[in-house]
């Protein structure tokens, strides 16, 4: 009997404890903003650096060839205006310098051959939808409804991206499939 009544209150004193401290998540605990970054900060320098580089980073200035020093400093500042959140896991850091573009028009263009087969009107307005392979059907007479004066994106949330070359449009529409896409 004790037994049962010790931990009945164990149980109502860990329930209260609970209503007390309900933002206190451990799923979400990590390490002080400061160690963080000066961690990430000794990791961004070694890449950036290389192992076997002292202090300074020679960088090219212009099409002259010369070249500026810029000190640690320089480089602790550059890396400071980079967005870099704690909570981010590691691999999260930035893309290198022209994958991805700051801005686009969404013009389709080629990843190779001549420019000037590219598209010869150029779209102003863009229609996006979120499909799966089982609306195609509806989505073909949603499409068409649209003049070429409209630029078509599908998310493919099923990943079934190839199966819609069924359609003429489909050929100049814009398809993105990414894993774990929801609707």
């Amino acid at each position: 009997m004790r037994l049962i009544v010790t931990t009945f209150v164990g149980v109502v004193f860990g329930f209260l404890i609970g209503l007390c401290f309900p933002k206190l998540s451990l799923t979400k605990f990590s390490l002080s903003t400061s160690i963080l970054t000066a961690i990430d900060f000794k990791y961004t320098e070694y890449t950036k650096l290389g192992p076997s580089s002292s202090t300074r980073v020679s960088h090219p200035v212009g099409n002259n060839g010369s070249s500026a020093n810029v000190t640690l400093k320089k480089v602790f500042l550059l890396t400071l205006m980079q967005i870099w959140v704690p909570s981010n896991p590691r691999g999260a850091e930035r893309l290198p310098p022209g994958i991805v573009r700051a801005e686009s028009d969404l013009y389709l263009r080629r990843l190779w051959g001549k420019p000037s087969e590219d598209l010869t009107s150029k779209p102003k307005y863009l229609v996006t939808f979120t499909v799966g392979y089982d609306q195609r059907k509806n989505i073909d007479a949603a499409v068409k409804k649209f003049s070429g004066n409209f630029t078509i994106l599908l998310f493919h949330y099923d990943g079934r991206t190839t199966e819609w070359d069924e359609f003429e449009w489909s050929k100049k529409a814009i398809h993105v499939s990414v894993r774990r896409q929801t609707k």
